[in-house]
């Protein structure tokens, strides 16, 4: 497997991995706002010099996705996505260690995101990995608040 920056005319990949990924939640309330952009918000973002995109691969086949910002507070990662097809196969395990090799390069040490506390796998998911429950947020989207929990790993 390879891990590799998406460029931005990938976009349309990224997307794609990423509605795949959480329409398994798309009957939750509040659905994931992940099931509400846009393949032009994504191309978007990605073009914009501060919002970047991780692809999992292998052999050629797009797997697994993770976007994130760089910013004072370190690297704060977001829609981590594995298509159902490719889950259980290290592939977000993947990306998430390639992440910490990003964070470690633009020398930041606190990688972190949102996460549904609900949603226990996701939970342990980084727990695994070294990350740990620290704190609660809330955000408001499309109308919706939705309480968060804030997933942190110092390296």
């Amino acid at each position: 497997m390879t891990i590799r920056d998406a460029r931005p005319d990938e976009a349309a990949r990224v997307y794609a991995i990423t509605r795949s990924a959480f329409l398994e939640y798309a009957a939750d309330v509040p659905p994931p706002s992940a099931l509400f952009e846009t393949e032009a918000e994504v191309v978007k973002e990605l073009a914009a010099s501060s919002h970047h995109a991780l692809l999992a691969e292998r052999d050629g086949k797009a797997l697994g996705c993770v976007r994130y910002e760089l910013d004072r507070r370190g690297l704060h990662f977001f829609r981590l996505a594995v298509l159902p097809s490719a889950r259980r196969q290290g592939v977000a395990k993947a990306l998430l260690a390639r992440l910490e090799i990003v964070a470690q390069t633009h020398e930041k040490s606190r990688l972190w995101c949102h996460v549904r506390p609900k949603v226990s796998r996701n939970v342990a998911l980084y727990e695994s990995v070294g990350y740990a429950l620290n704190g609660e947020d809330v955000m408001v989207r499309n109308g919706f608040v939705i309480p968060v929990g804030v997933m942190e790993k110092w390296i």
